[in-house]
C-alpha cells in the first residue's frame, strides 16, 4: 500500500523547498524496496546503479548519508514506515559545482525529509482506511439486501395469506387453498 502512496505524492513541492536551500540543478528521487521510483525535478542520473556498484549495502544505513560520485553528491535519507521500518530512500542528487554538500545540508533537510515521512504515513493510513470502510460498506449493503429479501418474503406470505382470507370471504366457502404448482406451495 506504501507504493500507491508513494505514487500520490507530491515531490515537486519538496523539491521547490530543496532548490531554494541547495540550488536550482538539485533532484529528488525515492526509491522503494521495491525498485519503484518516484522523481521530481530534472532527470537524475542514474546514481541508484552507482550506489549498489559502490557500497551495496547503502539500503542497510539508518542515518542521513553523504556519497560522492566523480560528478554528483548524493544525499540519502532512509523513508520508515509508522514500525520504524525503511521502507524507501530519498535521494538527494546535486552537481558537483563550486558550490560543495556537506553534513550541514543533513540537517538543514531533515525536517523536509521529516515532512516527507510523516505525508506517506498519514496517506497509508488514508488508504488503509478506505479500504476498511469499503469493505465495511459492502458488508451493510448484504446485511440491508438480506433483511430486503426477509421482508419481501415476509409480505409475499401476508399478501398470500391475505389473498386466501378474501376468497374464504368472498366466496362465502368453509375452506380455501392456494396451490402454486411451478413454486411446490400448497
Amino acid at each position: 500500500m506504501l507504493d500507491e502512496a508513494l505514487a500520490q505524492l507530491n515531490l515537486q513541492r519538496y523539491l521547490e523547498v530543496t532548490q531554494r536551500l541547495l540550488g536550482h540543478s538539485v533532484t529528488l528521487t525515492i526509491i522503494s524496496d521495491e525498485q519503484d521510483s518516484v522523481c521530481a525535478g530534472p532527470k537524475p542520473p542514474p546514481v541508484a546503479d552507482w550506489l549498489d556498484a559502490e557500497t551495496p549495502n547503502w539500503t542497510d544505513a539508518e542515518n542521513a548519508q553523504l556519497y560522492r560520485t566523480h560528478d554528483h553528491e548524493l544525499l540519502v535519507f532512509p523513508l520508515c514506515d509508522h514500525h520504524g521500518t525503511t521502507v524507501a530512500h530519498l535521494l538527494v542528487v546535486y552537481p558537483i559545482g563550486e558550490r560543495r554538500i556537506d553534513d550541514s545540508a543533513i540537517t538543514l533537510l531533515t525536517p523536509l525529509v521529516e515532512c516527507i515521512q510523516t505525508e506517506l504515513r498519514l496517506s497509508d493510513e488514508l488508504m488503509a482506511m478506505a479500504d476498511e470502510l469499503t469493505s465495511r460498506y459492502e458488508e451493510l449493503n448484504l446485511v440491508y439486501d438480506t433483511q430486503d429479501q426477509a421482508s419481501d418474503y415476509e409480505e409475499t406470505q401476508n399478501q398470500l395469506k391475505t389473498l386466501v382470507d378474501n376468497c374464504l370471504e368472498y366466496l362465502d366457502v368453509d375452506f380455501s387453498t392456494l396451490v402454486l404448482r411451478d413454486k411446490q406451495l400448497t
